[in-house]
């Protein structure tokens, strides 16, 4: 497209494509949620270089613009909040260089390059939020205890070329020769609310259970073994076993082709059977060892049985027999 441009008095027709009207905002009381992240995972990896929008957005620019940006933090969070539940987790704010956020230490972001700096949620210079491992965490709705308060200085191109028209300013910006920051001004605050929602989680350790080789299925002797649970604070749970993938007669079994072995799994050394529904299902205040102890750090032991049923089983023919059995936790 043609365009007639006029710049420092000269005057003539050139094929010159100029930069999109740029546009700058701020955010205003704008709330930051995070993705909801399970209570065991924040504590085993943490939550690392969450994005977010940290007040300054602009669109509009073009790669030949020359643009001055300076952030300066005057209120940031150290932990965020569930008042309900009276929790907290602490966390780190990171810029988008990823080099942590320091109070009132003014940073320039000009040498970042327009490319770069644009580049988190609606077009916004992108912070990161860390939350350290380690950290034994409630399920939850967390809230900054107050805003994150940045004061943004800028001027960017409005409608420019080779960095020469019109410039969106903050407050007492002004540029000397060469384009050479002249004075920052006063800036412009935003403010930005971090939200993020902790879920349940529970991690469960379970090892196969092998009866061995015998002659006759009633020679099989029982076999102990447990399952570990562990999930998230404060979070009471059951758990049951699924019936298997071989289930009828009313009991277990453990098949090879058309054969059905006959087992069970019981609870502990009882013969309460270990199922998956009413008083089959096994409480985590009853578990064989560290009952009732909710801290998001400590994993029950349910020690069971497996053990083959007497009846039909002794007539099957050699085979290899195998079942499967579900683990399912209920909060």
């Amino acid at each position: 497209m043609k365009n007639i441009y006029c710049i420092i008095g000269l005057c003539g027709t050139a094929v010159l494509p100029l930069s999109a009207w740029a546009e700058c905002k701020q955010s205003q009381s704008d709330t930051v949620v995070l993705e909801a992240t399970p209570s065991i995972k924040l504590h085993d990896e943490g939550l690392a270089d969450a994005p977010f929008n940290s007040g300054l957005s602009c669109t509009g620019l073009g790669a030949l613009n020359d643009i001055h940006i300076k952030y300066e933090v005057h209120d940031m969070p150290l932990r965020l909040w569930d008042e309900s539940i009276a929790a907290s987790m602490k966390i780190d704010i990171l810029d988008i260089k990823k080099n942590p956020v320091q109070f009132f230490s003014g940073v320039v972001l000009s040498e970042y390059g327009w490319i770069n700096l644009f580049t988190g949620p609606n077009n916004s210079v992108k912070f990161f939020v860390n939350v350290p491992a380690g950290q034994s965490i409630r399920p939850g709705n967390y809230v900054a205890s107050s805003p994150f308060r940045v004061q943004w200085y800028y001027s960017v191109p409005a409608f420019a070329a080779a960095g020469l028209g019109f410039f969106h300013e903050s407050p007492g910006f002004k540029r000397g020769a060469f384009n050479i920051v002249k004075d920052w001004g006063s800036g412009v605050e935003s403010t930005v609310n971090i939200k993020i929602t902790v879920t349940k989680d529970c991690r469960i350790v379970s090892n196969d259970v092998n009866f061995g080789t015998a002659p006759f299925a009633h020679m099989l002797q029982p076999v102990k073994s447990s399952v570990g649970v562990r999930c998230s604070s404060s979070t009471p749970y059951s758990v049951g076993l699924s019936d298997g993938q071989n289930y009828k007669n009313n009991r277990r079994n453990m098949r090879s082709g058309s054969n059905y072995m006959g087992y069970e799994l019981y609870k502990g050394n009882t013969t309460a059977r270990w199922g998956s529904a009413g008083q089959e299902r096994w409480l985590s205040q009853d578990a064989s060892a560290n009952a009732a102890i909710y801290d998001g750090l400590a994993q029950q032991r349910y020690d069971f049985v497996a053990k083959i049923l007497e009846g039909d089983n002794s007539q099957l023919p050699a085979g290899d027999y195998n079942d499967n059995i579900s683990i399912e936790v209920k909060f």
